[in-house]
């Protein structure tokens, strides 16, 4: 994947490693995306990506979802044939905001109770829903089936919504006589949020002609002073599947290609899962979730506050009004700058974020709790329409579960008031 800005490209190097492969194409990938780093002058951030453990920055290129699918490349495309009526298939759907939607066996044996699946028979495509599935699951496996059905059937399927308990003969007759559904099992995305905070910092040299990794920090928050641009690093995070190696600018040129390696290699020593991710990043381009980890991490010409405001081609001086939100609504100079909608005399509402939306009781308007998320609706009216602003509101310090499940309520089609669509809005944090 490939950024441009306004002075250098910006690369991401993604290489998924399937459940099934063998050590042999997990290894010859892992070589080609160290040639590939070389090519692009060591400026990529490689990521190696496990199958229904990948990052969001992958699944983030596929927005219609990812569909694992049983066999290696010899049979691969023999998977998808467009119009194919003779398709009998069960994909397990799982996710919220990125959808994986995972072939399993023809049976009942791999249905549970609180997630869906898309039984495909291809001239009709049926969802059906756990009894304890929520919402997203629900909107997520209907993107899934109407894909089948526009994408490999060229809209001559038929998609068909199904609760538990009301299934119809056609998936009867496809899967056999029904037998007792599986309770839900355990959501594998509800992560300790404490883990994430917990890693240990590693220094990797092979000044004496073999790698040598040698302790830094054996716990975070780690400063930004401990990493010398003369070497490489590994950041520690095998408790949540994470491994981070960094590559200072002055390492040497060994050290460098080697980093994916010495990733792998760490994760065999420590004993640590297979699924364990690694991210491989150049000085530069550190990921959130790499910066995270550090109790002071500045970013190159990064700015510590509100920077003076300034005004191109135009002849009259703009006087720079003092930010007071005292005076902020009565002040409409200070508005205008500020970029204030109007006086402040809309309606505001706020939720506090819990997985679920928790409405704020007015008398707590104002108190906000740095463990807790906010999302604040501020209505107003422009002219005779309704207008709305949604503001965020978090701490420096949240964790990724937090920022998905408030970015899946911000991205949310569900109505919010009144059962009334929702205008565009302006997110702030």
């Amino acid at each position: 994947a490939t950024f441009s800005s306004q002075s250098a490209p910006d690369y991401n190097c993604l290489f998924p490693v399937g459940d099934e492969c063998s050590q042999d194409e997990s290894g010859a990938v892992a070589i080609f995306s160290t040639q590939l780093d070389d090519f692009l002058g060591g400026g990529p951030v490689q990521y190696r990506e496990l199958q229904n453990c990948e990052s969001n920055t992958f699944l983030g290129y596929f927005r219609s979802g990812i569909k694992y699918q049983k066999g290696g490349v010899a049979s691969g495309f023999q998977h998808v044939v467009t119009n194919d009526s003779d398709v009998k298939r069960l994909l397990h759907i799982k996710g919220r905001r990125a959808i994986r939607a995972t072939e399993v066996d023809m049976s009942w044996n791999s249905f549970n109770k609180g997630d869906c699946f898309i039984v495909d028979l291809g001239k009709d495509v049926y969802q059906w829903c756990g009894s304890e599935c929520n919402r997203f699951e629900r909107l997520k496996a209907a993107e899934v089936s109407l894909g089948i059905r526009d994408n490999e059937r060229n809209g001559r399927a038929k998609v068909h919504m199904v609760e538990e308990g009301e299934e119809p003969a056609a998936i009867i007759e496809a899967l056999g006589p029904k037998t007792a559904i599986a309770p839900s099992n355990v959501d594998d995305d509800k992560v300790d949020t404490s883990n994430r905070k917990k890693g240990a910092l590693f220094m990797v040299s092979d000044a004496t002609g073999a790698v040598k990794v040698t302790a830094v920090a054996l716990s975070s928050p780690f400063k930004q002073a401990m990493l010398s641009p003369e070497e490489c690093y590994i950041l520690d995070n095998g408790v949540d599947k994470n491994i981070f190696v960094w590559k200072g600018p002055k390492a040497n040129m060994t050290e460098r290609k080697a980093a994916m390696a010495t990733g792998q290699q760490f994760i065999q020593d420590k004993g640590y899962s297979n699924k364990t991710q690694i991210q491989v990043l150049p000085a530069g381009a550190e990921t959130t979730m790499f910066k995270q980890f550090f109790c002071d991490w500045k970013d190159k010409d990064e700015t510590t506050g509100p920077s003076k405001a300034y005004t191109i081609g135009r002849i009259a001086k703009v006087v720079q009004v003092p930010f007071d939100a005292s005076s902020l609504h009565s002040n409409k100079a200070m508005a205008a700058q500020h970029g204030m909608v109007d006086d402040g005399k809309g309606k505001v509402t706020i939720w506090r974020v819990e997985g679920e939306k928790v409405l704020v009781d007015l008398s707590s308007y104002g108190h906000f709790y740095g463990g807790d998320c906010y999302l604040i609706l501020y209505s107003y009216r422009l002219g005779a329409r309704e207008q709305h602003l949604i503001y965020t509101w978090w701490v420096k310090q949240m964790c990724e579960l937090q920022a998905v499940v408030l970015g899946a309520h911000m991205t949310s089609n569900t109505p919010w008031i009144d059962n009334e669509p929702m205008d565009p809005t302006t997110t702030q944090t």
